[in-house]
């Protein structure tokens, strides 16, 4: 069982959600942000043989503080990744609202191709320094939001070893 299994007191910090397409590098981004020590939820790693997955998806990502919406071509027709973001929309609304959601781009996608409620969310660019830089991105919003500043930025021989 992974570190990440189960879901730790207080919550997820991370809820990732991603297009079938994308598992590949929602998998990258579990490993890196894991190896920063963050409470990452990805399906793929979280979900026990048994679960109900639709009610664990959805407890997972009223649990975190941010909802990580990866954005490829395949974002499109991925039904349960848009169920994901309506949903981490309707939890971020309101003044003070305790929920982010922070869509990351993996690639280049036309505007119109963009979820309701995305294009207006400040975003985060894999070409703009891969998935080190996105991961610190994140690391930073995280300490922001819980108070904790974060000194460490990951390594591509350090998510790998994270990986094993």
């Amino acid at each position: 069982m992974t570190p990440n299994s189960q879901q730790e007191p207080g919550g997820w910090d991370f809820f990732l959600a991603h297009a079938s397409g994308d598992l590949g590098r929602a998998e990258e981004l579990y490993a890196t942000l894991s190896f920063l020590h963050s409470r990452v939820y990805l399906d793929s790693r979280c979900l026990r043989p048994g679960d109900n997955w639709d009610v664990e998806l959805s407890k997972a990502q009223r649990q975190s503080r941010v909802t990580v919406v990866l954005i490829s071509a395949q974002t499109d027709a991925a039904y349960y990744e848009g169920e994901e973001i309506a949903t981490g929309i309707d939890m971020s609304r309101g003044e003070g609202a305790p929920h982010r959601v922070v869509p990351v781009f993996l690639e280049s996608v036309p505007s119109e191709a963009v979820p309701y409620g995305l294009r207006r969310k400040q975003s985060l660019f894999l070409n703009s320094g891969g998935m080190e830089a996105v991961a610190t991105s994140l690391m930073n919003l995280l300490g922001s939001l819980t108070g904790t500043p974060v000194d460490a930025a990951p390594t591509r021989e350090a998510a790998e070893l994270s990986r094993v």
